[in-house]
């Protein structure tokens, strides 16, 4: 059975659906066994992440078992990268913020061994690209780019770092024209658009409203 390990920054157990639900939910139906890892600092609980919310009761850098073939799996750690929206800031951190990809794996270190296909969001843990490329050289690494890091006040050396491994990716995957341009522009980037897709089983039930409680009127733009 093949393997595949999604980085991503959402917790499975959350309300708010992103793609990478998605692409978790479609490869587990296309019968992969399927580890969904959310990178978690303490950082993010002190600024009370609406992720905190959703948490398992498990606890953290424990491998949970949420259905057969489906695992979930919260790396947490003491800090990350962040923007200090100074410039001089964050040249004086850049030195600090390599290490990041030197933290403790934990259990995802075997997890990653195991894989056959690793998918990246758009995360800092970019950082750990070459480390696990290293654990497992005969796996393929796939970047799903959920969003355009340059817009998303990242710290320099996560851009840094996302521009210079963007080449060894297997494929980089983009939503929308604009990112791709971006990619296209970096030498030896196998890069391709491929738009958001619908799963499109979820409309074989009928499904509450799920804003229906606030007594708003609510509208669903066909952009056809």
């Amino acid at each position: 059975m093949k393997k595949v390990v999604l980085l991503t920054t959402h917790v499975w157990n959350s309300k708010r659906r992103a793609g990478f639900h998605w692409i978790a939910d479609a490869l587990w139906r296309a019968g992969w066994e399927v580890h969904f890892v959310t990178g978690f600092s303490f950082i993010d609980k002190l600024k009370g992440d609406y992720r905190c919310r959703h948490l398992p009761p498990e606890g953290f850098n424990r491998v949970v078992l949420e259905m057969e073939r489906f695992y979930s799996y919260i790396w947490y750690h003491w800090w990350r990268p962040a923007d200090f929206r100074s410039r001089l800031l964050n040249y004086m951190m850049y030195p600090w913020f390599l290490q990041y990809g030197r933290l403790p794996l934990g259990e995802l270190d075997s997890i990653v061994r195991r894989a056959d296909l690793v998918v990246y969001e758009s995360i800092m843990e970019l950082l750990f690209f070459e480390r696990f490329k290293r654990l497992n050289p005969t796996a393929r690494f796939v970047y799903r780019v959920s969003d355009n890091l340059h817009l998303a006040h990242t710290h320099p050396v996560v851009l840094d770092t996302e521009r210079r491994i963007a080449p060894s990716f297997d494929l980089v995957s983009v939503p929308t024209p604009s990112i791709y341009e971006k990619f296209a522009a970096i030498p030896g980037v196998n890069v391709q658009l491929q738009a958001h897709g619908v799963p499109v089983h979820l409309y074989d039930q009928v499904h509450d409203n799920p804003y229906e409680r606030y007594g708003e009127k609510n509208a669903v733009l066909d952009v056809r």
